[in-house]
């Protein structure tokens, strides 16, 4: 904080920069009692931690002036606001599955079923004016008429578009080991790689408010969806049975959506079917909830193991029926994202 005087001499001052929540003090302090003269500036430095990721405004400033006997004060507060941004931390996904439904035009790292610059063998073609000679097929060539080249699959890249579920249903846990925590995580963690093999990559966020970023390239990119999963916040405004219309409304039925939601009721389910009866190839995301509610008792007690049973089934029951529509990834979040995503989506895509 950096404060001048305008005025005449002040004895005593009290200064209060006010910190939001989920943060906290790690040097300095954010209340200073000091007196200023006519025409005086001061700086007062202090730093701050953030708990958990998120957008933080600090501020206001509230000031309190008075004489050396406390008789008068005279209190004013000043919107003086700073923004702190607070990404979230993820670790890189080296091994993952996912790619476009359907490869567009321009290059990536996903094999598409058409002949191009690749390094996977397609066949082989008649030899034309502009043609690479290092590609002749010598072998083939000598048991035919005509020169014969080899030709290779295609990497191209396509639209990728992940969906974070952030409605109240899915916050399971208290920040920042919640559900929804992991889910964020997991959301920056897959658009970043995804964008790394040289996909566009966009961003939808339902929960109390809706955030969209629509597919695009490179690190700015990156950069909006971030600060859009910063500016996403847990509620109700939005329902899943909006997706399939907004999906329908913005984004073509080339786009991979990849939803990332802990699944805990039907209509996530439903949504699910009613986008994929419209067209869009779905990878369902599913982080599980188990061992991320914390402590809720005696957990050796016959009617908590039950509960645990029962919803362990039930969750197994919904993710088995979403199989037949869309391919579905269990996520147990004290595991790698990276190793389920690999084990459980590559055979699909096979």
């Amino acid at each position: 904080m950096r404060v001048r005087n305008n005025g005449p001499p002040i004895s005593n001052l009290e200064i209060l920069d006010a910190l939001p929540p989920n943060t906290r003090l790690v040097g300095g302090s954010n209340l200073v009692l000091t007196s200023l003269d006519r025409g005086e500036t001061r700086t007062f430095p202090y730093s701050v931690e953030a708990v958990m990721f998120g957008m933080y405004r600090i501020g206001p400033i509230r000031m309190r002036a008075s004489d050396l006997g406390r008789y008068r004060a005279l209190e004013k507060t000043r919107d003086s606001r700073t923004t702190l941004w607070v990404y979230p931390d993820i670790r890189y996904v080296s091994k993952i599955a996912i790619s476009p439904h359907r490869p567009r035009n321009w290059p990536g790292e996903t094999t598409a079923r058409r002949p191009g610059t690749g390094i996977d063998y397609y066949g082989v073609k008649e030899y034309s004016s502009g043609d690479s000679l290092r590609r002749v097929n010598w072998k083939a060539s000598s048991r035919s008429p005509e020169i014969l080249i080899n030709q290779f699959l295609d990497e191209a890249g396509g639209d990728i578009l992940v969906v974070l579920d952030a409605r109240t249903v899915s916050e399971v846990g208290a920040p920042p080991d919640s559900l929804l925590t992991h889910a964020t995580r997991a959301s920056a963690a897959i658009a970043y790689r995804l964008l790394r093999d040289r996909n566009r990559v966009g961003l939808i966020g339902m929960g109390g408010n809706l955030v969209t970023v629509h597919p695009g390239f490179g690190k700015g990119q990156f950069e909006k969806i971030l600060v859009s999963l910063l500016m996403l916040k847990t509620g109700d405004g939005w329902s899943m049975e909006n997706l399939s219309s907004l999906l329908s409304l913005h984004f073509s039925r080339y786009t991979q959506i990849v939803l990332v939601s802990p699944m805990m009721d039907d209509k996530s389910s439903e949504a699910v079917v009613r986008s994929s009866a419209a067209g869009y190839s779905i990878i369902v995301v599913s982080p599980s909830p188990m061992g991320v509610a914390g402590d809720v008792g005696s957990r050796e007690t016959p009617e908590v193991r039950i509960a645990e049973e029962l919803v362990r089934l039930r969750r197994q029951a919904q993710l088995s029926s979403l199989r037949r529509y869309c391919a579905v990834v269990d996520w147990q979040t004290s595991r790698p994202l990276g190793d389920a995503i690999y084990r459980l989506v590559e055979p699909r895509l096979r």
